[in-house]
C-alpha cells in the first residue's frame, strides 16, 4: 500500500507555494520545510523524488545544510547506492559543510546491515 508521502506531486513545495498564494498568504518554505519532506521521501525509498526536491531546494536559493545531506546520504545508503552517497558527500564538502559523526556512521551502518544479509543468504552465521 502506497503511503501519502509518495502521492505528493513531484514538486511539492512549488505546489504548496501556489496553494497558499491563491489564498493570499505569502508562504515560502525554508531549509526545515525541505528537510522534512526530503526525509519523508527517503524513508519511503523514493530517492528520485528526494533528489528532485533537493535540486528544487538549491535552485530556489535555499542552501542545504548538514541535516539535508545526511538525510540524502542515509536514503541512498539504505539502498546500497554508494556512488550517490559519495556524490552527495563531495557536494557537501564542496559547499563548505562539515561532515559530522552522522555523515560517516550512516553509510557504515547500512553497509554492516548489507553484509549481515549477504552472510545470512550465504548460510554463514554472523
Amino acid at each position: 500500500m502506497a503511503s501519502a508521502a509518495l502521492e505528493i506531486p513531484p514538486w511539492p513545495l512549488s505546489s504548496f507555494r501556489k496553494w497558499w498564494s491563491a489564498k493570499g498568504v505569502d508562504c515560502n518554505p525554508n531549509v526545515v520545510t525541505y528537510n522534512t519532506i526530503i526525509d519523508a521521501f527517503c524513508k519511503e525509498g523514493a530517492m528520485d523524488k528526494a533528489s528532485m526536491l533537493f535540486d528544487e531546494m538549491t535552485d530556489s536559493g535555499i542552501h542545504p545544510n548538514v541535516v539535508t545531506c545526511n538525510t540524502i546520504i542515509h536514503g541512498y545508503s539504505v539502498q546500497s547506492r554508494w556512488k550517490e552517497c559519495i556524490r552527495i558527500f563531495k557536494e557537501m564538502v564542496d559547499k563548505g559543510l562539515s561532515p559530522d559523526t552522522v555523515t560517516f556512521t550512516t553509510p557504515m551502518n547500512s553497509l554492516s546491515t548489507s553484509m549481515e544479509q549477504l552472510l545470512r543468504h550465504a548460510n554463514y552465521s554472523t
